[in-house]
C-alpha cells in the first residue's frame, strides 16, 4: 500500500473525511515516506560525500518562466536534503558530508557547443542560492553542460554573407533526407 498512492488536487484546507479517499492517498503517502524515503536516505545518501545533480534545464526554458522558477525551487530544495559541507576524519566517523557537487545540465547536444557557456551560466543563475549555502559550508560546486548521448552533430549554414552555427539531428538508418540515404 506505500506504493499505491497518487496526488489529489487540494479538496480542501480542512483535515480529510475520516474513511474517504483523499484520507487514504494521504496515510499512503506518509507510509511511503516512512517506509521507502527515509530508509533510502539513511542507508545511502548519507553515505556519500560527492554528489551529481541532473537537470533538464532545456526543458524547463522551452517551458517558459514558470517551469525555470519551479526548477530554481527544485534544484534549490534538492541541494538542501543533502549535508554539504567539509568534513574531518572524526566527524566522517559518524556521518559524512557532500564536499563536492557537479549541477549537470543535461541534453547540451541540442545547443551548438558556443552556446554551452550560456547554458552554464543559466543553470549557475538557477542553483544560485542553494550553491551559495554549500559554498558557504565548505563544499565545492561546479556547473557544466553536458549529454550523456550525443543525438545531434554540428554544422554551418550560411544565410546572407553570415555563416551560422547549428545543429543537426542525426538520421535514422534508411532515412532519406531531401532525396539523399
Amino acid at each position: 500500500p506505500a506504493l499505491t498512492f497518487a496526488p489529489l488536487p487540494a479538496l480542501a484546507e480542512r483535515r480529510p473525511r475520516p474513511g474517504s479517499l483523499q484520507a487514504m492517498m494521504e496515510r499512503r503517502y506518509e507510509a511511503y515516506k516512512t517506509h521507502v524515503v527515509k530508509p533510502f536516505f539513511r542507508e545511502h545518501i548519507t553515505r556519500l560525500d560527492r554528489q551529481i545533480v541532473l537537470i533538464d534545464a532545456m526543458q524547463a526554458l522551452n517551458a517558459g518562466p514558470a517551469a525555470m522558477a519551479d526548477l530554481e525551487r527544485a534544484v534549490t530544495e534538492i541541494l538542501a536534503c543533502f549535508r554539504p559541507g567539509r568534513g574531518n576524519f572524526l566527524t566522517d566517523l559518524f556521518s559524512r558530508r557532500i564536499d563536492r557537487i557537479l549541477v549537470a545540465a543535461t541534453k547540451a547536444d541540442h545547443l551548438h557547443h558556443v552556446s554551452h557557456d550560456r547554458l552554464q551560466a543559466i543553470v549557475r543563475r538557477l542553483a544560485d542560492r542553494a550553491v551559495a549555502r554549500a559554498n558557504f559550508t565548505g563544499a565545492d560546486v561546479d556547473v557544466v553542460a553536458m549529454a550523456a548521448v550525443r543525438a545531434t552533430r554540428e554544422g554551418t549554414v550560411k544565410q546572407g554573407r553570415e555563416t551560422l552555427p547549428v545543429i543537426i539531428g542525426m538520421p535514422l538508418k534508411g532515412e532519406k533526407i531531401d532525396g539523399e540515404t
